[in-house]
């Protein structure tokens, strides 16, 4: 069978493509606009997928540089023997004491900000550089409870006796380590002053005490706001040309058995006369020289009626169990004789 021919066009569909036709062959901008249209739009679209991926690759390279520059500023700590941690991994709680701060990742640990930018501590904790949230860098120390009868007392609740920046404190008794000396010089700062009575049992002094000495006074001379005193505290007056003023604040570590008497004697010298003083209470060396104190109970209420008769007023006090076992704190400050007169006035009324 003969092939069909193909159906013919009908009369208009001839002349709309003829019209069409003409249209292109009388402008032929219209076919060229519509393939330039057609290439705009594809290289648009390649433009945008190109910057994305630039975008992208930006991306990539700057994470990979922090990443990088994390990982030398905690070699760099690493090599300093010190701790580098992210801001966003460490919590600050501030304590109702200026310028220390609980770490809530750690709940058993206090943090003062470091005075001056070195590992000054005699056998100190290790620094931590923390990234603040304006991305710059604040070191702060760790302040170890277990260690440290001050940093105790802050943890179990004591109320705030005055320590803030730019205050002087009296510390009498340094321990061995000292470490509490310096948290106590960063929270006063480079405004406040610290001065630190260290009482040597041999008068020629050990080898021990020697090392001691020498380990503290390397310390003092970075940390300038520190004085060092070797002295008997229980002589106030051997260290008056040190103590060039009264004090806003006087700690008692001195743990032996007449350290009430001893603070009274320095608080009727040094201490100003609305400033408070703190006291830390060991039984153990009270029951040596005491063996009536049967009971730990016994030995804190010998302590206090003992401050009230040197004139001295406890306000507060703590156990710094579990950090210290069987020790206390007590807070407190100087009682004057016209206090005693208007206490006397208002029992009699």
């Amino acid at each position: 069978m003969a092939n069909k021919p193909d159906p013919l066009l009908s009369i208009d569909e001839l002349e709309k493509k003829i019209n069409a036709l003409g249209r292109i062959i009388n402008n032929p901008s219209i076919l060229v606009g519509k393939v330039v249209d057609d290439a705009r739009i594809r290289r648009q679209a390649f433009q945008a997928l190109r910057d994305e991926k630039i975008k992208q690759r930006d991306n990539e390279i700057e994470q990979r540089n922090n990443e990088i520059e994390e990982d030398r500023r905690k070699k760099l700590a690493h090599n300093r023997g010190e701790e580098y941690l992210d801001g966003r991994r460490v919590n600050l709680q501030p304590t109702d004491h200026d310028d220390v701060f609980k770490d809530q990742v750690r709940n058993d640990c206090l943090l003062t900000k470091m005075v001056v930018d070195e590992r000054s501590v005699i056998g100190g904790p290790k620094s931590v550089l923390v990234k603040d949230e304006d991305g710059s860098m604040t070191r702060y120390r760790r302040w170890n409870p277990y260690t440290c009868m001050l940093a105790a007392a802050i943890l179990n609740g004591v109320e705030y006796f005055g320590i803030t920046k730019g205050a002087t404190v009296l510390y009498l008794g340094v321990p061995a380590s000292a470490i509490t000396v310096s948290h106590v010089s960063d929270i006063v700062g480079r405004d406040g002053k610290v001065y630190a009575v260290v009482y040597l049992h041999n008068s020629r002094g050990s080898k021990f005490d020697m090392a001691r000495m020498q380990a503290f006074n390397d310390m003092a001379m970075i940390r300038e706001n520190i004085v060092p005193i070797i002295a008997d505290a229980a002589d106030p007056t051997q260290y008056r040309i040190f103590v060039d003023r009264q004090v806003d604040v006087i700690i008692s570590d001195d743990q032996r058995a007449d350290q009430s008497t001893i603070l009274s004697l320095n608080a009727k010298c040094y201490l100003k006369r609305k400033g408070n003083f703190a006291m830390f209470i060991k039984p153990v060396v009270m029951s040596v020289v005491m063996p009536d104190l049967d009971s730990e109970e016994d030995v804190y209420a010998h302590e206090l009626k003992m401050l009230q008769r040197l004139e001295l007023t406890p306000s507060a006090g703590v156990r710094l169990d579990p950090y210290q076992k069987c020790r206390a704190c007590v807070i407190g400050r100087r009682k004057y004789k016209e206090e005693e007169k208007e206490d006397e006035d208002e029992e009699d009324t």
